[in-house]
């Protein structure tokens, strides 16, 4: 290095791609989710800025073409889903073979004309590591002020509190309670219309069990934390979140709201215990409930070989380079090949566990709230009919519209599980009736 030229911008161009996808998905992922991947990509970086220090016998050349090849690197996968649909008369560009191409050239371009440069230029290692260093922030900024707001959520009680009337009930003889959401489950005439598909069965048979179905009812949010945070405290989010900003994409609070509810202290006062499940969606995740079930995390480690990768990996893999190789993960032989799909097999078995063990709840002589969420019929689609496993291409995610497919396959795929989730919650609901002294709500 000439000076006080220090190389700074390939490190601070990798560790922004890293937390500004951990930022961006910060609702899904826990920090300890990053740090095998941080850790790798720095220790890539540092390796590629080596190579180019013997190819081009100049720290400032190396550590040009080294942040040149991060900026490539990271930026395939987020481009190649942009162009995945695009066509240029019969071609259509968004495949491999054509980006790859142009990836190469303009990679080669650029080595060439760093090549070229005089040292003079040795200035702009200076502006790239400050500009290095201003992004970085963004994400930084991002997640300490998602912890700060994270542990003040926790402070206060978010709920005013509850109007609900407890009358005397002792000696009463309670119902057990089951809240069970199955998230973006359409009604029957929009499953008609969207789906072409009759779910008529489904909803007679509940109705014989002496379910009302309400036949033109819509949620009343249009996003998980806002419905529920409502529904589980009786009002409207204004009423309830006095301090709210209309503005704001803090969903903190709502977690905060739907985790401690008025529902909730109220059923506790009457005497109730909560038995809550594993989601694997934070705002849902009842962990301070008097029973927290969910996947034990010796069970998650033996299906998390050496060789699989966590959600935030599957994300990261699927917006960079890295999407090639998961594209082309058929020709490596399968003693070595990475587990690529396990976040999805996690999130399926996460599902079939919460089926499985609400039919053997706990025993106890206090009346129970169950609260169950299942992120299903919502996408990522991990059944098929009859509960078979399906190939799964794309990132692991629970953000709703970025089902990489056509609108075909979407509707088959949710129409698929859809009908095994139905076939599951009647045998559940069949199960939790039949099993109770005291006719369950």
């Amino acid at each position: 290095m000439r000076g006080k030229s220090f190389i700074l911008h390939p490190f601070f161009f990798t560790a922004y791609a890293i937390l500004a996808l951990l930022a961006f998905n910060i609702d899904q992922l826990q920090i300890s989710d990053v740090f095998r991947s941080l850790i790798i990509t720095l220790f890539g970086a540092l390796i590629t800025l080596l190579i180019f220090r013997l190819i081009f016998r100049d720290w400032i050349r190396a550590g040009y073409a080294t942040s040149l090849t991060i900026l490539l690197f990271f930026s395939y996968g987020h481009v190649y889903q942009v162009l995945e649909d695009v066509s240029v008369g019969p071609l259509n560009i968004g495949r491999h073979r054509f980006l790859l191409l142009i990836w190469m050239l303009v990679f080669s371009l650029g080595l060439l004309w760093i090549g070229k440069k005089s040292a003079k230029y040795a200035r702009l290692n200076t502006y790239l590591n400050i500009i290095g260093a201003i992004v970085l922030l963004f994400p930084l900024i991002e997640l300490s002020s998602y912890a700060i707001r994270s542990q003040q959520a926790k402070s206060p009680p978010v709920a005013a509190e509850s109007e609900i009337q407890i009358q005397d009930f002792e000696g009463a003889n309670l119902p057990d309670i089951y809240y069970i959401i199955l998230d973006a489950y359409a009604r029957e005439d929009i499953l008609n219309e969207v789906y072409g598909f009759d779910n008529s069965e489904f909803l007679n048979e509940l109705e014989t069990m002496g379910f009302f179905i309400a036949d033109e009812s819509h949620s009343n949010y249009t996003q998980t934390s806002l419905s529920l945070s409502s529904t589980l405290n009786h009002d409207y989010i204004e009423d309830f979140l006095h301090d709210i900003d209309p503005g704001s994409d803090d969903l903190t609070p709502l977690g905060e709201a739907i985790q401690h509810s008025r529902v909730r202290s109220t059923l506790e006062e009457l005497g109730y215990e909560m038995i809550a499940f594993g989601t694997g969606f934070s705002r849902t995740e009842i962990e301070d409930a008097d029973y927290y079930l969910t996947l034990n995390p010796d069970a998650l480690r033996s299906m998390n070989a050496i060789g699989s990768i966590n959600i935030f990996e599957s994300m990261l893999l699927q917006t960079s380079a890295g999407l090639v190789l998961s594209d082309l993960m058929y020709l490596i032989p399968e003693e070595i090949r990475p587990d690529l799909d396990f976040p999805v097999r996690a999130h399926r078995e996460r599902i079939l566990y919460a089926f499985d063990q609400i039919e053997s709840l706990p025993e106890s002589d206090a009346p129970k709230f169950v609260f169950l969420h299942l992120v299903s019929p919502h996408p990522p689609f991990v059944f098929g009919p009859n509960g078979e496993e399906i190939p799964h291409s794309e990132a692991y995610t629970l953000k709703a519209g970025v089902f990489q497919g056509d609108r075909d396959s979407y509707i088959k795929q949710y129409i698929d599980q859809l009908t095994y989730i139905n076939q599951k919650t009647l045998e559940m609901i069949e199960t939790l009736v039949g099993g109770s002294e005291v006719p369950p709500i």
